[in-house]
């Protein structure tokens, strides 16, 4: 029955998704035909337009062309230019509520806002006759115009004053209140110190004097009213404190509802609602200097007016919420306001760091009642970041100091991005709410704690299960994770990552089935490949250690091809591919910064990895090629920073030459380390290259240049195992080598000889063939003069910034450029 259930939702999935793409078809059909307008049709368009919007009669008819305008502005804004007249009668029915219906209104409001900002609109006053009820469509309008074009200097007193008067349309003032928490972000300096002292005080009034009585019935024809009742709580008592957004009530009042709204806007005036300092200087500084003291002083007192009603609001939410709601969806609603209690308090507490002791006990108790609960992580994220903020810069200052702590973060933050993360990596509000507290708590992260170290396999499943979404987000994020402990197991997890995927997907289907309650018969249903793979005892080691939530478990795993091996049928998965292609990225970064500041001995030990993990790679061929040639480029990096790596790892370079007999899929990182060989191990990189070192690398080289020249010859078609390129780079680092150490050169030249007869009998094409019979001639006769052939295949390693001439008791540059100078006058 399970499995019915399982494949009719997939079924449904599927049925949903074949809908949805003949809609984008149509839709994207609607947009090219928008686009291929010309000039004529859309000047027919408009004169249409114009004559029914002179017309006395306005109706669907109207709507449609208000619709068919948003199109042609949306689908080509730069291309489409209104006349005066068509803005002006768009305005017109804008403002004035004769013109038209709510719809109608609602039409020209999100045409005009479209075109916006435009020079031929221009709104300077809300007098008549405009109608208040009309301001809902113009402040948007206002707000696209932008400061300059939309006269806001001259607008914004008046709405101002909208927001504090007593008795005002609510509705009104709610819009008002929303229009000016949107234009404080887009302009910090737009409000003056008076009128964000005014906005506070009536924020502040709003939040704690709102009615905690229900409203009437606005249906009722009862003449006589009884006594009114009380709001309740969310658990359902009679409430007598405080009105907040928990509060309910049958009916609510207009200033219960301007309550909602100034609690929803309360973070972002909190965080913004400061006024900008000027930078010219006035004529007078006196009076202004009186004139500042005078504002600021309101604008203090408002600021600490609203902060306490603020803090009391926020623990009344608190307290609210500590109760059990009547309604089961009451439960979502109630932590979404404690999340934003506690991001409202983490705020005045970073505003005014003495709340910090007041408030502590009550956010120790709220994670002390929620700490088990793995169902919200946003509260357990509201109070990490509290906690990040105002306990874990003291707690590890102190620690390290070896004093006394009073309370530990660490837990807190050890559950957040550790279990939950664990939990919810692949549901997205968790997966955004994460990043973005990664990236704006970047440093104090890595300054304060250990999270980014100790959890980033666990932090990069976000990333494996969302790769399109969050790669710019990690490209910023992932240094941070990097450090001399991790950089190892940070290398193969990045090289894992499609991996990972492959495994996050599997558990998730296997999620599905509940093995505990199926019984042998019902295990025969269960799909084959990964999934079975999945569900044997035996292999669950191997899945958890590539989807493991802490670092410092290893490396990686003996028996990773193995794992590859299990999940071989996820490769092709879209969700694997596109992880495929974000990984060259992140490894560019990752070996961007490991050689900026990792140490020589931590590079020592990545060359190995490197090797090794070239033929350990999960995916498609087309990732492994990519791969393998990020890597590649990567360790000649290495070896041109430090060419003494090629006496370092000898060893690990020997015996990766030594299995290319084994592996010819890796052909083209292989040619780059021989050529890494040929080129450093020379005593002009490293001292320690003495003649025995050289003699060991030549005789691994030989004798795959022989096994490789001979499976050249022996191919029976036009496609051997090994390319001719791979064939000749053996070469000339065989050639390097000797000029080295000339001891070696009559049996280069007798591998030169043997190599050039093989091949003249061989199969390859005729070009093929000439280029490396031509080279090994080249080589031959190059070695033949031992000296020129030092000078020429093993030069000097300033080869590039030294300086040739150096006697310092000639004159011949100056001679030089007399001459030039004497030549270039008589013009020969």
């Amino acid at each position: 029955m399970r499995i019915l259930d399982f494949e009719k939702r997939y079924h449904d999935q599927s049925t949903n998704i074949k809908m949805a793409a003949p809609l984008a078809v149509v839709v994207e059909n609607l947009f090219e035909r928008t686009r291929a307008v010309g000039e004529r049709e859309f000047k027919e368009f408009t004169k249409k337009l114009t004559a029914t919007l002179q017309s006395s009669e306005r109706g669907n008819e109207l709507i449609q062309q208000l619709r068919q305008l948003f199109l042609f502005i949306f689908c080509a804004k730069l291309d489409i230019n209104l006349s005066q007249d068509v803005v002006t009668l768009l305005k017109k029915v804008l403002i004035e509520s004769s013109q038209g219906s709510g719809k109608i209104r609602l039409a020209c409001m999100a045409v005009l806002r479209e075109y916006s900002p435009t020079e031929l609109l221009s709104i300077e006053n809300f007098n008549p006759p405009l109608d208040t009820a009309q301001i809902p469509y113009l402040l948007p309008v206002i707000s696209n115009q932008g400061r300059a074009l939309g006269h806001l200097d001259s607008l914004l007193p008046q709405i101002v004053r909208w927001v504090s008067t007593v008795g005002f349309d609510q509705g009104i003032q709610t819009r008002s209140l929303a229009y000016l928490a949107n234009l404080i972000l887009l302009h910090r300096d737009a409000l003056s110190s008076e009128q964000l002292h005014v906005v506070s005080s009536q924020l502040a009034e709003w939040l704690r004097n709102a009615s905690i009585y229900q409203a009437p019935n606005p249906y009722s024809r009862k003449l006589f009213r009884g006594e009114q009742e009380l709001v309740t709580d969310i658990d359902g008592t009679p409430s007598r404190d405080i009105f907040t957004v928990l509060s309910i009530g049958q009916y609510l009042s207009g200033d219960q509802l301007l309550n909602i709204h100034s609690f929803s806007m309360l973070k972002n005036w909190l965080l913004l609602s400061r006024p900008a300092a000027s930078t010219v200087a006035p004529p007078d500084t006196k009076a202004l200097t009186e004139s500042m003291s005078m504002t600021g002083g309101f604008s203090d007192r408002a600021k600490h007016v609203l902060r306490e009603k603020a803090y009391e609001y926020c623990l009344r939410i608190i307290d609210q919420c500590e109760r059990k709601p009547m309604k089961g969806q009451d439960y979502d609603l109630q932590h979404a306001c404690l999340v934003e209690a506690l991001s409202v308090l983490d705020i005045l507490c970073t505003q005014d760091s003495s709340l910090v002791p007041r408030l502590f006990p009550t956010i120790k108790r709220v994670y002390s009642q929620i700490s088990d609960n793995v169902d919200y992580p946003r509260v357990h994220l509201a109070l990490v970041q509290f906690f990040l903020n105002h306990v874990a810069k003291t707690f590890y200052l102190k620690l390290n100091r070896g004093e006394t702590v009073m309370y530990d973060p660490q837990p807190a933050m050890d559950t957040y991005f550790g279990r939950l993360v664990a939990l919810h990596y692949n549901i997205p509000s968790t997966a955004f709410d994460t990043v973005m507290f990664l990236q704006d708590n970047l440093e104090v992260l890595c300054l304060n704690t250990n999270i980014m170290e100790k959890y980033f396999p666990n932090l990069l499943k976000i990333l494996a299960w969302n790769p399109r979404t969050f790669l710019t987000e990690y490209i910023d994020i992932l240094p941070s994770m990097l450090s001399a402990n991790t950089a190892a197991e940070m290398l193969h997890t990045l090289l894992d990552l499609p991996c990972m995927t492959a495994a996050l997907e599997v558990a998730q289907k296997a999620s599905r089935f509940d093995t505990t309650t199926m019984s042998g018969s019902d295990l025969l249903v269960v799909p084959g490949g990964s999934l079975e793979a999945y569900l044997m005892p035996t292999n669950k080691p191997l899945f958890k250690f590539v989807t493991r939530q802490e670092a410092g478990h290893g490396d990686t795993i003996d028996r990773l091809n193995t794992l590859h091996k299990l999940i071989s049928d996820m490769r092709f998965h879209p969700r694997v591919t596109v992880c495929g292609q974000a990984v060259p990225v992140l490894l560019h970064l990752y070996f961007q910064t490991v050689l900026e500041y990792g140490a020589f001995e931590l590079v020592c030990k990545l060359v190995p990895m490197i090797l090794e993990r070239s033929a350990q790679l999960y995916g498609e061929e087309v990732y492994k090629k990519e791969v393998r040639r990020v890597l590649a480029d990567n360790l000649l990096v290495m070896f041109k920073l430090h060419p003494s790596l090629v006496i370092e790892v000898r060893s690990d370079l020997t015996e990766f030459i030594e299995a290319l007999r084994n592996d010819s899929s890796r052909e083209d990182f292989f040619i780059h380390v021989v050529w890494l060989i040929g080129e450093y191990c020379s005593s002009a990189y490293d001292e320690r290259c003495i003649p025995e070192t050289i003699s060991k690398y030549y005789e691994s080289l030989e004798t795959l240049t022989y096994e490789i020249s001979m499976s050249i010859q022996s191919s029976t078609d036009n496609k051997p195992p090994y390319s001719v390129r791979l064939l000749t780079i053996l070469m000339s680092a065989l050639a390097k080598l000797a000029s080295r150490c000339q001891d070696l050169i009559p049996r280069v030249l007798l591998c030169l000889s043997k190599i050039s007869k093989q091949q003249t009998n061989s199969r390859l094409p005729e070009d093929s063939k000439l280029a490396l019979i031509g080279r090994a001639n080249e080589l031959v006769n190059l070695l033949k003069l031992p000296n020129i052939a030092s000078a020429i295949l093993s030069p000097p390693a300033d080869i590039e910034s030294g300086k040739w001439h150096t006697d310092n008791n000639t004159s011949l540059p100056m001679l030089l450029q007399s001459t030039t100078n004497i030549m270039q006058q008589l013009s020969l």
